[in-house]
């Protein structure tokens, strides 16, 4: 059976809890569903709302690919994508160009990471830092300056400490 996620309306008329059922696809990418009227009094508008989200998963990330009218979320969408499972990401880049401009969020997405240094053990985090040092033409110039400031002198010890990483 299919995951089942939720969107939550309260009505602005009668304060009324109501909810719609939704799959992964449209929770992911569908922020604001046609919604049936108020089940308690028929009203339409809300007062307040909310939904579940399913995790990042490489499905997920290649609709959202191939796709530029979708997104996560409309503001910070790499702080979602970010909050994806590292294997997940290095997955989809294994089979996607980098060279398509969804993809270049990918950078930043790695540089919030490290910057989260929020990493099951130290072997996703080492791959991480060398992600980032491999491909740093393609993400320097667009990571806001507070991460930017935490995670150079990583990127700088790290890469010190392996002349293969230090050769980009």
């Amino acid at each position: 059976m299919a995951d089942i996620y939720q969107y939550n309306w309260t009505c602005k008329n009668c304060g009324h809890g109501n909810s719609i059922d939704r799959t992964k696809i449209e929770a992911a990418f569908d922020h604001s569903p046609n919604r049936a009227p108020c089940t308690q009094c028929g009203g339409t508008d809300l007062a307040s709302a909310g939904y579940s989200m399913p995790e990042i998963d490489e499905e997920l990330l290649e609709i959202w690919y191939a796709d530029p009218a979708l997104y996560f979320m409309d503001q910070d969408e790499d702080l979602i994508i970010a909050g994806a499972d590292l294997e997940v990401l290095e997955n989809f880049l294994e089979k996607n160009d980098l060279k398509i401009e969804r993809a270049k969020l990918m950078g930043p997405i790695f540089a919030i990471k490290l910057y989260d240094d929020n990493f099951e053990n130290s072997e996703k985090r080492q791959r991480c830092v060398q992600w980032l040092a491999q491909n740093k033409e393609k993400w320097v110039d667009s990571i806001d300056e507070y991460i930017m400031r935490k995670i150079k002198p990583v990127l700088k010890k790290e890469t010190q400490n392996d002349p293969k990483r230090n050769q980009n």
